[in-house]
């Protein structure tokens, strides 16, 4: 199986954390600065007991996204609306629930609807999946397509044109934001199983799009959009959970060196193909916040190795491990064909 199980990714972590005397916990970043002198930075952290400051040439930005809920879903104000990065904190008030709803069409959302299924709907949850999507897409995970998850396509993405790459990023979600095949399979053999015992409490509804949430009666409302049927509809539920995903934001302790850090039209950080943001492009470094300049894989743990490597080569002047440059059979861009877009220059 290609697929870690994400406790023995969580073991695994823990393992490495283990043997490394530079990593340190219980802290939290409230400021970095820069001084012109030294040409340095300083990170002042918030820890337990007071205040930390280190001094660096160099910041590596891991802070990755964070968790996403619509706006129509926050404005309810209701403790009842909940990220599916909350699911296992709450998962017993949710079993103990009448009904309980969940939006999205992702990994995240199909986990969170099987588990309720198994556990909760024999003993009385109505359980509602509902997905904007035309339906509940599976992962692309052929050998081909995994071949996109290389250093030649991320060089070929990067080269594309802004508005080129927007697009891809809007229309390539099936390969890092669809469900795992199996567990699809699993969902419906779960659902065949139980509908022997006769009709089960479960709703699915794609191409629903959520429009608003309020509060009634000491219930949550949740009012959505069928956007073939052209029609609106709600649902009466305790608990919304919104599997929607993350988006990056950039931390507040950035803010005293904004200006070294410029952006796009859209407020993106303008990432060097070596994972650069800073005007100069030799300092700071992000991780998983430059999916507009590589794409895809900049999620994309099995491509951490790769884009740790070029971090550490640009830091330290020679690269410590290697650093691949070409696995994958075929070629994304026209160097290995013969074009023609020079004759008809000519031509013209």
């Amino acid at each position: 199986s290609f697929f870690l199980l994400r406790k023995e990714y969580n073991l695994y972590c823990q393992w490495v954390c283990s043997q490394l005397s530079n990593v340190s916990f219980e802290q939290s970043v409230t400021k970095v600065e820069f001084c012109q002198q030294s040409e340095c930075y300083t990170v002042t952290c918030k820890t337990p007991n007071g205040e930390q400051h280190y001094v660096t040439r160099h910041l590596v930005l891991g802070t990755g996204p964070a968790p996403y809920i619509p706006d129509c879903a926050v404005q309810s104000n209701s403790n009842n609306v909940l990220h599916s990065s909350d699911f296992c904190h709450r998962l017993d008030e949710l079993k103990a629930a009448k009904r309980v709803t969940v939006v999205g069409a992702g990994q995240s959302a199909a986990e969170i609807y099987h588990t309720l299924l198994q556990q909760a709907v024999p003993q009385g949850l109505q359980l509602d999946w509902i997905a904007r999507s035309p339906r509940y897409f599976p992962l692309e995970y052929t050998k081909l397509t995994l071949e996109m998850t290389s250093p030649e396509y991320v060089d070929y993405f990067y080269n594309l044109k802004t508005e080129q790459r927007d697009w891809l990023n809007q229309n390539q979600k099936n390969l890092f934001k669809g469900i795992n095949g199996d567990l699809i399979n699993d969902i419906f053999d779960t659902l065949y199983a139980q509908s022997l015992d006769g009709p089960i409490s479960t709703t699915f509804k794609t191409n629903s799009k959520l429009t608003n949430t309020r509060k009634s009666a000491g219930r949550l409302v949740t009012e959505f959009y069928h956007q073939e049927l052209n029609e609106a509809f709600e649902i009466k539920t305790d608990y919304l959970i919104c599997a929607t995903g993350f988006k990056y934001k950039r931390p507040a302790f950035l803010n005293p060196i904004a200006q070294q850090l410029p952006e796009d039209e859209q407020g993106r950080y303008l990432v060097s193909r070596e994972y650069a943001i800073d005007s100069e492009q030799k300092r700071i470094f992000v991780q998983n916040a430059e999916q507009h300049t590589h794409g895809f894989v900049t999620p994309d743990l099995g491509m951490a190795c790769y884009r740790n490597s070029i971090i550490l080569r640009e830091i330290l002047g020679y690269a410590p491990y290697q650093v691949e440059q070409k696995i994958a059979f075929q070629c994304f861009d026209l160097s290995d064909v013969e074009t023609h877009s020079q004759q008809k220059s000519n031509a013209a």
